[in-house]
């Protein structure tokens, strides 16, 4: 074994991804997507090794979320729903509308100011409409009258507008079918589950449903990178502070919802990762900073420029997929992914190494994060190219391309559990391979269309649907 395999497989003895004491779980975990110890099945339909369906009456594209007995999703356009997680029936659900998680003494001005809002848009709109048969009218028949009505309505419209853009945003916008406004993944301590939507609502629940506390982080930024609406990062908890990416990277007293620390403005659509550094408590950003999370001390920057995805911690090793829109990745002749080894850390600054830089094959857009399953890292394109590097040098091994699934959409991210790769299409297909330099596909399982990163546990798979939430069982595989 080469010295540096010796050493990269020693990784996750130097720096671990906090997890609470095994209790903190979020989106594909702990970020990494990596299940270690699950017995999940191989094979299942919508009917066979289902261990129950619960439906749910509005889709999302957020992972189910573990948390003490319960198994939490969500669901357009701020609604969380947990369930008993050995049954499935529903214990409660909760909503996150903006006025009520404003400060109680602005309450009043914030539904006063959605009342106005609601009548002023009814009248924008319906001037506008008789606008449109005024003006068409005025310019058949010549008639100076109404020319003057339709320029008067003009004038209305304008000033409306002016009226409307005044007052802030405090409704939950209209429904979005591709991304929605409950992409974010919940995350749990195990005590309690936190939940973002998009609407800049952040709340935390205790397990019995009780809402702790929430809190308006305002309106988004009025521009993503690589896309115009939407929002899908997840919160991460770190050292009792619930890490925020929405309009700006915030920190959260998980238990009192105070607001510890603001930093950097947030147009990523992936989310920060979750790590500690000998003891310390951090996070990595798609915008290659190490951001200390009990008071948001930058500790390094400029590693990385990433838009879709969210960083991965692979021990003490941060791998940084910096994929973008399809343009840039013809032009850049493909996606770079770079290793860093970050640590230890000294006072307000950490120590950071670039071990590698590969470049991704072009193919297609690439909208998941990588996993890491044994001595590899897998990527996987939009339109299902899995392309494997070696996990120590970063050298392409090669792209195997799904061509039994094609064609086809991946917006899940992939997860690696039972020693095998699990990859699932906007169908609701799952392909199942065996791990290794040259994965095989072994199966591919259907169920129903889903855009959500699946949940293991033990011998559990859970299924976040359009149509609900499922838990598949391998125990008898």
């Amino acid at each position: 074994m080469s010295p540096a395999r010796r050493a990269l497989l020693l990784l996750p003895l130097v720096a671990t991804v906090l997890l609470g004491g095994g209790a903190t779980v979020g989106w594909r975990r702990d970020g990494g997507g990596t299940w270690p110890g699950a017995t999940p099945a191989t094979s299942w339909s919508a009917t066979e090794h289902v261990a129950w369906s619960t439906p749910i009456a509005q889709w999302s594209n957020a992972s189910p979320v573990l948390a003490g007995d319960l198994v939490c999703v969500c669901a357009e356009p701020t609604t969380l729903v947990c369930v008993d997680k050995a049954t499935g029936a529903v214990r409660w659900t909760a909503s996150h509308a903006i006025v009520d998680a404003v400060p109680a003494d602005q309450r009043a001005a914030v539904a006063q100011a959605i009342a106005d809002k609601d009548r002023l848009q009814a009248e924008y709109t319906s001037v506008r409409a008789e606008y449109g048969k005024v003006l068409r009218r005025a310019r058949s028949a010549g008639d100076p009258a109404l020319t003057a009505q339709s320029e008067e309505m003009a004038a209305r419209i304008d000033a409306l507008k002016a009226q409307l853009e005044a007052i802030p945003e405090y409704r939950t916008p209209a429904d979005q079918d591709m991304i929605g406004w409950s992409s974010p993944t919940p995350v749990s301590d195990g005590k309690g589950v936190y939940a973002l939507y998009a609407n800049g609502v952040v709340a935390a629940h205790e397990l019995d449903g009780t809402l702790r506390w929430s809190h308006w982080q305002g309106p988004r930024l009025d521009r993503m990178l690589g896309w115009d609406e939407g929002q899908s990062a997840s919160p991460v908890l770190v050292d009792g502070v619930l890490v925020v990416p929405f309009r700006a990277l915030t920190g959260i007293d998980a238990r009192t919802g105070a607001v510890l620390w603001t930093g950097e403005p947030w147009p990523h659509f992936g989310a920060p990762t979750p790590m500690t550094i000998g003891g310390t408590g951090v996070v990595v950003t798609p915008s290659g900073r190490v951001v200390r999370a009990r008071d948001g001390k930058v500790l390094a920057e400029g590693l990385a420029d990433m838009w879709y995805v969210a960083p991965v911690v692979d021990g003490d090793t941060v791998l940084f997929f910096e994929a973008r829109a399809a343009a840039q990745i013809k032009k850049d002749g493909g996606v770079r992914l770079k290793a860093y080894r970050i640590g230890p850390v000294t006072g307000d600054t950490v120590k950071t190494e670039a071990l590698w830089t590969a470049m991704v094959p072009e193919t297609e857009v690439y909208y998941a994060a990588p996993v890491v399953l044994g001595d590899h890292i897998h990527v996987l394109s939009s339109a299902g190219s899995l392309v494997t590097l070696d996990r120590a040098t970063g050298a392409v091994l090669g792209t195997e391309a799904l061509t039994g699934l094609r064609p086809t959409v991946f917006y899940a991210s992939p997860s690696a559990a039972g020693g095998r790769l699990y990859l699932t299409d906007e169908s609701g297909r799952t392909a199942v391979l065996s791990s290794g330099p040259k994965p095989a596909l072994e199966g591919v399982n259907t169920t129903f269309p889903s855009r959500a990163s699946l949940t293991f546990d033990g011998s559990r798979i859970y299924m976040r649907t359009r149509q609900g939430l499922m838990a598949i069982d391998g125990g008898g595989q």
